[in-house]
């Protein structure tokens, strides 16, 4: 059966000091980098749909030994441009594609698969993060307007996705908020709570 869906993982490949920067400010490039391939192992593991081809968008170069049908190279000049033009290449295959990176390890299979119950419904799903951002992103359509001129990395940038949103008209969907991970403490958090 040819799957109709797409999950997109935007990664950082896991170089020493240009991963976790934040992390490693506070503690140390090792910790940081560290940290990074635990967070990508967990969403990872959280990432295997059944019926759902799971695609990597990578910061600089894929993997030696990555299947490249399902790998990627990032483009673009900034964030926007780069999830803009992954939405573009993917949704010329498939009918719906939602886009997460690695940096919230608190989504879920039933997360996942409800951004793509709900994208049979709305233009747009979209996941607020607890800093102002977003880790979640679904459309059945590209629409570049709709990551341009967004001050990327800010706590702007939902509230001005949201303004987009309105004004493009497109119907959307808010999930449940989940808190990313930038910092040490968010990761002590988050791990203190999962081995509970």
């Amino acid at each position: 059966m040819i799957n109709t869906k797409a999950l997109i993982v935007f990664k950082r490949n896991p170089i020493y000091s240009k991963v976790k920067t934040r992390i490693a400010k506070e503690s140390n490039d090792e910790l940081a980098l560290s940290i990074y391939q635990k967070l990508c192992q967990i969403v990872e593991s959280n990432c295997k749909l059944q019926d759902t081809d799971l695609l990597h968008y990578y910061s600089d170069f894929v993997p030696i030994g990555h299947p490249t049908e399902y790998a990627f190279v990032q483009t673009g000049f900034d964030l926007g441009q780069r999830m803009h033009n992954a939405f573009s290449e993917v949704l010329k295959k498939y009918k719906s594609a939602v886009l997460i990176g690695t940096d919230c390890p608190y989504i879920n299979k039933d997360d996942l698969d409800y951004s793509f119950q709900l994208l049979q419904l709305y233009d747009v799903v979209i996941g607020p993060a607890l800093d102002g951002g977003y880790y979640l992103i679904g459309l059945n359509s590209p629409n570049l307007e709709l990551f341009k001129d967004i001050d990327w990395s800010t706590e702007q940038v939902m509230l001005q996705t949201r303004n987009k949103l309105n004004k493009l008209r497109l119907s959307c969907y808010e999930m449940i908020n989940y808190m990313d991970i930038d910092t040490l403490s968010d990761w002590k958090k988050y791990s203190g709570n999962s081995k509970k």
